[in-house]
């Protein structure tokens, strides 16, 4: 304990000896004396008040990790990985997204509709080696299985947390924007398919990979931005050479938009790497391909979705995806039997802490 402390009172001591030029305070401001009681206080005060204020906050982040805390702003700092550590499950929420999906299956079953379910677990649920020594976090596997337990029978749930902890080693999440990359969309999808009865999938190999041409810094960066963490890069795995063509049709708030690529050449660039694969998600999103298949498949979910849609859409003639996440926009008409099998897709992050997804299935029912 006294070491640590030590740590931490050298660490309060580097920061305050930035040189004076880069912590002269905006002008016409003048501070009242502060008293940093803690590194977290002292980051706010510079933060808030001084030019260079980006640039000083990466550097408190630095001294904080050098003075033990490998937690920070509700992020994880490995060696080389920022990883969310997403919070513990609300049981409102829970129960609610539980009893939602459950009524959801028993309407679906009264209609003969196969239904699939799968929980995704997040960056912290699989890349637990990257962990810091003694970090307490939620055990998504085994909130996966009691969930999966309590849906036993009553629909087709899918293991997808298996496949990425096989290839945990790989370059499946991003390691400074929480969410998947494609490869770890590629395991997803592999798994949902295997489970849904669709054609053989085929093998990472018979995909074209291509590079955004600029590397980036994500979302969890800008909570703790660590600079000896690599930035991430936009991968694009291409299966058009196989003739492929899609159309891809958004409907949100901002009206209509259509694509004729899964991945718009306009969009493929930082900061918003969300939009780089099928301009991102929207309320609804349809996409239609040249595959020489008949199925349609109607998706519930989260933005993990555009991560394993472009392996999706070679095995169904259309997709549509539905994001419950927005209010007031209107999804059109929806007619469920159209679909051969709907699948509700989202990540623990999202069942167990967003209020309204996927309680709000209700919409689509009756």
């Amino acid at each position: 304990m006294l070491l640590v402390n030590a740590k931490k009172i050298f660490a309060l001591i580097c920061l305050l000896a930035v040189p004076a030029a880069a912590l002269y305070p905006r002008a016409g401001y003048i501070p009242e004396p502060v008293i940093a009681a803690s590194p977290q206080s002292l980051e706010s005060y510079v933060r808030a008040n001084l030019p260079f204020s980006e640039e000083l906050h990466s550097l408190s982040v630095g001294i904080r990790y050098f003075g033990g805390d490998r937690e920070q702003n509700g992020v994880f700092i490995g060696e080389n990985v920022l990883i969310k550590n997403i919070p513990e499950p609300i049981h409102g929420v829970v129960e609610a997204n539980n009893v939602a999906v459950l009524e959801f299956a028993r309407e679906l079953r009264a209609r003969d509709l196969p239904f699939y379910f799968a929980l995704i677990p997040t960056s912290a649920g699989v890349l637990r080696q990257f962990l810091p020594n003694f970090a307490e976090t939620v055990d998504q596997r085994h909130f996966i299985e009691s969930v999966y337990n309590r849906m036993s029978g009553r629909m087709t749930t899918v293991d997808v947390f298996t496949p990425l902890g096989a290839n945990r080693e790989r370059y499946i999440f991003y390691r400074t924007e929480n969410n998947l990359t494609p490869y770890g969309g590629y395991y997803v999808f592999e798994a949902l398919a295997r489970r849904m009865r669709a054609a053989d999938s085929p093998t990472l190999s018979a995909y074209s990979a291509s590079y955004a041409d600029a590397p980036f810094y994500g979302d969890l960066y800008s909570l703790a931005p660590y600079q000896h963490v690599m930035p991430d890069r936009l991968i694009f795995l291409d299966y058009s050479r196989r003739g492929r063509e899609y159309m891809v049709t958004h409907t949100g708030a901002d009206g209509i938009k259509v694509y004729h690529t899964l991945f718009p050449a306009h969009l493929r660039q930082p900061p918003d790497v969300s939009k780089a694969f099928l301009g991102g998600l929207s309320a609804r999103v349809d996409i239609v391909s040249t595959a020489p298949f008949s199925r349609k498949l109607l998706i519930f979910a989260d933005k993990t979705a555009p991560a394993y849609l472009p392996f999706m859409v070679n095995h169904y003639s259309e997709i549509t995806v539905i994001d419950l996440s927005w209010d007031s926009v209107p999804f059109g008409e929806i007619e469920i039997e159209d679909y051969d099998q709907i699948l509700m897709a989202y990540s623990v992050e999202t069942y167990t802490n967003h209020f309204g997804t996927p309680s709000r299935i209700e919409w689509f029912m009756g």
